[in-house]
Formats: structure tokens, C-alpha cells, sequence
């Protein structure tokens, strides 16, 4: 089942490798952390982590995302 059709799927991995091993904080709040990257090839990105109960992913997802 595909969640998001068109948008690039990305392993932890190669997020760890872009994000330094997420040591390049660029901003935080009570929920989430934000990573400065550069994936392979150059492009700039910004990671976030987020500390959201399982419970409560997908209705964020669905209303994260519809904003964007």
C-alpha cells in the first residue's frame, strides 16, 4: 500500500550518511528535531524527527501533509 504516491522514498541510512549522523541540529521544539543534510549528488534537505505516539501517526500525516 502506497501512502504517498510521487514522493521519494529514502532509507535511514542514507539520512544518517546526508545528516552527519544526525549531529547537525538546526532547530528543535518540544516534538520534534530538525537535521541539516546534503544528500549524495548535492541537494540540501532538512530531516525531522518526530516524538508522536503511534496512535496519533496517521491523522497527523494525513493533516501534516495536506497542508503542504
Amino acid at each position: 500500500h502506497e501512502v504517498l504516491k510521487g514522493v521519494l522514498k529514502i532509507s535511514r541510512q542514507e539520512l544518517e550518511v546526508a545528516c552527519e549522523e544526525f549531529s547537525n541540529i538546526i532547530g528543535s521544539s518540544p516534538d520534534s528535531v530538525v537535521y541539516k543534510g546534503t544528500m549524495k549528488g548535492g541537494p540540501e534537505i532538512a530531516v525531522i524527527s518526530l516524538c508522536i505516539s503511534e496512535d496519533s501517526w496517521t491523522s497527523f500525516r494525513d493533516l501534516y501533509f495536506q497542508r503542504q
